[in-house]
């Protein structure tokens, strides 16, 4: 993989480096609560943390460090309630039983929800006796009561809140324009009453549908399902088990994909939860007219659930599973919730998901249904662990022109600790691919900040170097005593550093120089130290190209960058005046490109410790999943003025 990205790698160098460190800022808040009365001690929360970023693009995934203390029993659940500014309740959860006093809750964000401020609104820890709740407001509920148990607490949820940015700008609920009946007014025993129904999608389009029926013995039959378009027929069967009299029209039911139920009702009001501030509250359909009478026939049995489905825990990439059993009169329907939204598709018994994602819990409920009711059944967990090999950055590699008594430098940054790695700036084995041009006699120079540690002029064959370079995919040197050069550092500190790569003597030509992260997949896992930012500043003449590598399982976000203009508040003067850049995949598709940055993406920037851009300025960024594999970096001209361009990669955690 590595090696197929080499030849897509273009020229030309030049190079001045500014390494920036990862910022991150962690706000710990410790709880006063006090222990309950003798009666029993209750679990105790210490402090929640949010760990993903202040400012968040829909999308990603929203994560929280729980702490507690643990009272006379094992805390069995954990569960975070996330309102937004129209008041909609997005929760995360935990089953925490492996963790005895920390357990990390995370979610992923969705396109349909509303931008804007996210605030935690509580924080629920259950054990096998009680529900404790820590609320926004400061107060703490207990349920079932205890006598002696705390009422108050001084966490400060506030500061745990975020923007989430590139969701749903103006929320708006869906509308029914109309509904008509097409079948008698008097239905037969056994006949079926028919409906037309029509809507309008809003800031959420709709997914599920259902009209709500009661008997004269205030008795609800519900029918509807997933994916009803509208101007569709909807029709339910009446049978001999049902009340004969009036059936009157109680509610039509329209779920958006942000979970918001809208009730139309039969007495003219309009009802949603949760609520959305501003939304109307009455409409002027006449549903109350849509009703009709059953000749004869006594009432349905509506669905219980007789087996509940269980909490599971399950390893990323893996296969899970929940079912459910109920009772009641045939046809039973089946919708599966997943964190409280309908889960397109998941309409049978029995829910299985194969390629669950890693390091995330999701919440799974099921409406079983039928003419007759509904019955829902408790909500359960999916704990999804982190793979132990997960995505990281491995590989950056530029191809470019070294004139005569130059040099060019690539910078990168580690965090968590040591890492081992590895350095090459190849030149003469270059030949064997049909470069012709191939610099003669290349050297590189490593750098930890502005202090020198190693240096490399002629790798001469070393066996172990040699192993290193077979164990991360690169290409051997052409011989043993070939003018390539290489660096192996088993133990690279923490922080800043760069290599500067330059010619012996008057040598010139094209060199690859390339940085890989060695640690073996096997001893990877989610605190390993790791590559979270790299970089390349040279001289763009006719363009700058660059390659990378996502190694591990699972996807890593990334946020890449052009600067060329913003580059005067560093004293370069001669910064591109425009830059365009791309991104391709393995195969050479463009599957992202940005011209001029947007100033949504400036916190985010901030928090990974990239310098600021000046609001206005024509530097480029974009914000990328990737999943494992190569790809390619392009940073093109928009004015025919060229200059030097800092090209920049940084790892989102």
């Amino acid at each position: 993989m590595v090696r197929a990205m080499h030849a897509a790698l273009l020229a030309t160098p030049i190079f001045r480096h500014a390494v920036l460190t990862l910022l991150t800022a962690t706000l710990f808040l410790t709880s006063t609560a006090s222990r309950a009365s003798a009666q029993g001690s209750l679990p105790t929360l210490l402090s929640v943390t949010r760990t993903s970023a202040a400012i968040l693009e829909a999308g990603g995934a929203i994560t929280y460090t729980v702490s507690f203390r643990p009272g006379d029993t094992p805390v069995e659940f954990i569960s975070i309630g996330l309102t937004d500014a129209a008041g909609t309740l997005r929760t995360l959860a935990l089953d925490p039983r492996s963790a005895s006093s920390e357990a990390m809750l995370s979610t992923a964000s969705r396109r349909a929800w509303l931008d804007g401020a996210y605030t935690v609104s509580y924080v629920s820890l259950i054990d096998r006796d009680r529900e404790i709740i820590y609320r926004s407001n400061g107060t703490i509920s207990v349920s079932p009561p205890l006598a002696g148990a705390p009422t108050s607490h001084s966490l400060g949820f506030s500061a745990q809140g975020f923007q989430l940015t590139g969701g749903v700008t103006t929320p708006a609920l869906p509308t029914l324009t109309s509904l008509v009946r097409t079948t008698a007014a008097v239905i037969a025993p056994g006949g079926p009453a028919t409906y037309v129904l029509n809507y309008a999608h809003g800031s959420s389009i709709v997914n599920f549908i259902a009209i709500g029926l009661t008997d004269a013995a205030g008795f609800e039959r519900r029918f509807g399902g997933n994916g009803v378009a509208s101007g569709s027929t909807l029709s339910v069967a009446s049978d001999s088990t049902w009340l004969s009299g009036p059936y009157a029209i109680a509610y039509v039911l329209l779920i958006d994909e942000s979970g918001r139920q809208t009730f139309y009702r039969g007495d003219g009001t309009i009802t949603s939860a949760p609520t959305l501030a501003g939304a109307p509250t009455t409409h002027g359909l006449n549903l109350a007219a849509l009703g009709f009478q059953l000749s004869s026939t006594p009432g349905v049995i509506a669905p219980v659930i007789t087996a509940q489905p269980m909490s599971l825990r399950a390893a990323a990439g893996s296969t899970a599973s929940f079912s459910v059993t109920a009772s009641g009169t045939a046809p039973l329907s089946y919708q599966w919730m997943r964190n409280g939204m309908v889960f397109p598709g998941a309409t049978n018994a029995t829910l299985s998901m194969s390629g669950i994602g890693s390091g995330s819990t999701d919440v799974f409920s099921v409406l079983v249904t039928n003419s007759a009711g509904f019955a829902k059944s408790d909500s359960v967990a999916l704990s999804v662990t982190a793979p132990a090999n997960p995505a990281r950055l491995i590989n950056l590699s530029v191809r470019t022109s070294l004139p005569p008594n130059d040099s060019f430098t690539l910078g990168f940054v580690v965090r968590g600790g040591s890492k081992p790695m590895l350095i090459r700036a190849a030149g003469p084995t270059l030949a064997q691919f049909g470069i012709s041009d191939a610099h003669a006699d290349p050297r590189l120079e490593l750098f930890s900040g502005s202090a020198k540690s190693g240096d490399n002029d002629n790798w001469i064959d070393d066996p172990a170097r040699g192993a290193q370079f077979a164990t991360v995919g690169a290409f051997p040197f052409a011989s043993n005593s070939s003018k390539d050069a290489a660096l192996y550092v088993p133990e690279l500190a923490a922080g800043n550093s760069s290599v500067r790569i330059s010619g012996v003597g008057s040598t010139s030509g094209v060199v690859l120089a390339e940085l890989y992260e060695t640690t073996p997949a096997a001893e990877v896992t989610s605190v390993t130290p790791r590559l979270v930012n790299v970089s390349i500043l040279k001289q763009f003449d006719s363009g700058l190209t660059a390659g990378i590598v996502v190694g591990g399982t699972g996807n890593k976000v990334v946020l890449v960058r052009a600067v060329g203009p913003s580059l005067a508040s560093f004293g370069i003067s001669d910064g591109l005046p425009d830059p365009l850049l791309r991104l391709r995949s393995a195969s050479g598709v463009v599957i992202a490109s940005n011209d001029n940055w947007e100033a949504r993406d400036a916190t985010l920037m901030s928090s990974v410790g990239a310098f600021a851009l000046p609001p206005g300025s024509k530097d480029a960024a974009l914000l990328r999943t990737l999943g494992p594999g190569a790809y390619t970096l392009e940073v093109a001209a928009n004015t025919s003025v060229v200059g030097q361009t800092l090209l920049e990669v940084y790892e989102i955690p």
